[in-house]
């Protein structure tokens, strides 16, 4: 079988695929980050493609020096969005894929956090202590039975209350059992500790959410001005899409709003919820990354930079900014709330309430996202309104 990697290298010259054998690492597929032997070095790469044949003489074929990750970096729906860029934007592939990762991961300085833990081994938990601890070993002791009481604990924390050559001893003697277990680092740990129903919709929000609910694979917008209800809206939008195992993502318009959203929505979903953006320790955006990645988190709260971060299955993107972004593959519903001097804007055009956007109404929202933001989603197929002001 024959890999086609892009290598980890931002040339032009090196923008394109090179084929290496995966016959040593049969599990490798797309989406792996490698380590192939590129010149007289070897370098990080990524697998784009597997083929049978490859137009390379079989002397000159180089094989996969080696698998990095024990599962694939990049989906096969997140490599099509990156193919998509790459055409659309005249982009270099490895500079794409990059996007795609926290960088700190790429360079090797940061990886799974890892912890000892500490419990008695299964041989000696009905065995008369006396049999293996003396009665003089007082330290042993306390350590054995409060390892029996509570169950495995981390070892820091027992080598605070009681003595690490103590501890040392047991564990040399097989006694107790320490083995290395893996920990998330979760950015703003506590917020989800009450956890609150959802709110009575007023009579205005049902009907938008009715209204949005009505459509199906469609650009959706949104009117309401500040504090009308809309991430209510929202969050009812999420919890449909999840109840049919999919996922959904909130974006917000600067980093400062994401700790506010995110503890939002922490007292709706819990830890359902991950967060992405560049404030984040390199630890936490890894560890929230990879939750993202295994499908642990169904909803992400970030910046635009999160966008790259899709997961397989993306239903509903929620978006409270217009500028920077062009989300639009696989995507079930992708909802905006507008900017006010839009609404004013929009209404001064005289567009009737709670009906689809007539031809004319839709060009003139591309042409107002053009000015305003600077850049076009294409076409909001429906205008939603549930605050008359």
């Amino acid at each position: 079988m024959i890999a086609q990697v892009i290598v980890d290298i931002s040339n032009s010259e090196v923008d394109r695929v090179f084929d290496y054998s995966i016959d040593d690492f049969p599990d490798a597929k797309e989406g792996f980050r490698v380590m192939v032997p590129f010149g007289r070095m070897n370098i990080e790469g990524y697998i784009v493609q597997l083929k049978d044949r490859t137009d390379c003489p079989p002397e000159k074929l180089k094989k996969i020096a080696s698998v990095l990750d024990p599962y694939p970096v990049i989906n096969e729906e997140l490599m099509q969005v990156c193919r998509f860029m790459v055409d659309k934007y005249h982009l270099r592939m490895v500079d794409v894929l990059r996007l795609c990762l926290p960088s700190q991961m790429r360079t090797g300085k940061v990886k799974e956090l890892t912890i000892k833990i500490a419990a008695v081994s299964d041989e000696y938990k009905d065995k008369d202590t006396s049999e293996f601890i003396r009665p003089s070993a007082v330290a042993q002791m306390e350590i054995y039975n409060h390892l029996l009481q509570s169950g495995p604990l981390p070892v820091t924390e027992l080598c605070k209350e009681f003595s690490a050559s103590a501890l040392r001893n047991l564990i040399s003697r097989g006694i107790v059992v320490a083995k290395e277990e893996g920990r998330m680092r979760t950015p703003y740990i506590g917020d989800d500790d009450d956890k609150q129903p959802p709110y009575e919709l007023t009579e205005q929000q049902s009907a938008a959410l009715k209204k949005i609910q009505s459509f199906s694979n469609e650009t959706i917008l949104l009117h309401g001005v500040t504090g009308s209800g809309k991430t209510e809206v929202y969050m009812r939008c999420i919890s449909d899409v999840l109840k049919d195992n999919k996922t959904a993502m909130m974006l917000v318009p600067e980093i400062s709003l994401t700790p506010q959203v995110l503890r939002t929505f922490r007292t709706r979903f819990g830890r359902n919820v991950a967060i992405l953006h560049s404030g984040l320790s390199a630890g936490e955006r890894f560890d929230e990354w990879r939750r993202i990645l295994s499908g642990d988190a169904k909803v992400v709260v970030g910046a635009r930079s999160a966008v790259v971060n899709f997961t397989a299955h993306v239903d509903n993107i929620d978006f409270r900014q217009w500028s920077g972004v062009d989300a639009r593959l696989h995507l079930h519903k992708l909802i905006f709330a507008c900017l006010s001097r839009i609404i004013t804007l929009y209404r001064r055009r005289g567009a009737a309430e709670n009906k689809i956007a007539p031809a004319y109404t839709r060009a003139l929202l591309r042409h107002l996202m053009r000015k305003i933001a600077g850049v076009a989603f294409g076409n909001i197929t429906g205008v939603v309104f549930f605050i008359d002001y």
